[in-house]
């Protein structure tokens, strides 16, 4: 299942899932040139629901969730244009990639 925010119940999974992944040290050079364009990500909450966003608010949030609804993977994207959509940040549970791609191909094919 996708959703654009998560209950604020799983505020903690989230945080875990993109500010704490512990792969993000593999990608510290590019974390970091993400961030000097976009501005550093944080945590919304609004209507008991969270999400997460960038300073300019040009990004739209997708969870892809697993059993119990928890997030398994998030990505933020931009769309420049109507055909064009840019992943720009993405983070997916280490132990869990392979629950994510069977979510990403049941809903898409």
């Amino acid at each position: 299942m996708f959703s654009a925010s998560e209950p604020v119940a799983m505020r903690g999974a989230v945080e875990v899932l993109f500010f704490l992944n512990r792969r993000q040290q593999l990608l510290h050079r590019a974390i970091s040139s993400t961030i000097e364009q976009t501005g550093i990500p944080k945590m919304m909450e609004l209507d008991g629901r969270v999400w997460i966003d960038v300073p300019s608010h040009t990004m739209q949030c997708l969870f892809a969730c697993g059993g119990a609804f928890a997030p398994i993977g998030v990505a933020l994207y931009e769309r420049p244009s109507t055909d064009i959509l840019s992943a720009i940040w993405r983070s997916i549970q280490h132990m869990r990639s392979a629950e994510f791609m069977e979510a990403v191909v049941s809903d898409f094919f």
